[in-house]
């Protein structure tokens, strides 16, 4: 399947390696599209079989973006809705609690798509570090620093934690 999705993106006569004119993208418009990068696009294994699709901007970046059918992202999409708005009254009050909410969009009641985030999970950093202070010593590390790890990385670190129990 994931062959057959990288072929169908790549091939000419469907007209999407290249998208004239540039086509803004629905989870930030603000952001254009101008083709596929079909090689880095993939299908998740998992019951629903989401398509990660790398769409290639007018600045040349990847744009990555999940597209679901059969899960509701109505409330995933509210949520991220509330972060966004508190996260935004919170630095008013200039307080960065160095929230990243990703984007999403609901576009039926079982569809939708995802900002795709690249990530660790916890449980494979735990496995492999045995705790998130060795993965971030590993990751940033400052010897003069009293945890070994950079200061401004822990500060967000600390200031994320916080935003997102709140």
């Amino acid at each position: 399947k994931v062959e057959r999705l990288k072929k169908f993106l790549a091939d000419p006569k469907n007209e999407l390696t290249h998208l004239d004119p540039p086509l803004p993208l629905p989870l930030d418009p603000t952001v254009h599209a101008v083709g596929f990068f079909p090689e880095k696009s993939n299908i998740f294994k998992s019951t629903l079989l989401p398509l990660k699709l790398v769409f290639k901007t007018s600045t040349g970046q990847e744009y990555p973006i999940i597209f679901k059918t059969g899960d509701d992202l109505r409330q995933d999409q509210l949520v991220i809705q509330t972060v966004r708005l508190m996260d935004r009254l919170l630095r008013t009050e200039n307080l960065d609690l160095k929230l990243s909410p990703y984007r999403i969009l609901a576009t039926s009641p079982y569809a939708g798509a995802v900002q795709f985030v690249p990530s660790t999970a916890l449980s494979d950093v735990m496995h492999k570090y045995k705790s998130i202070l060795a993965y971030l010593r590993q990751h940033n590390p400052d010897e003069a620093a009293p945890l070994g790890v950079r200061k401004e990385v822990m500060e967000t670190y600390i200031k994320s934690c916080a935003g997102y129990c709140v």
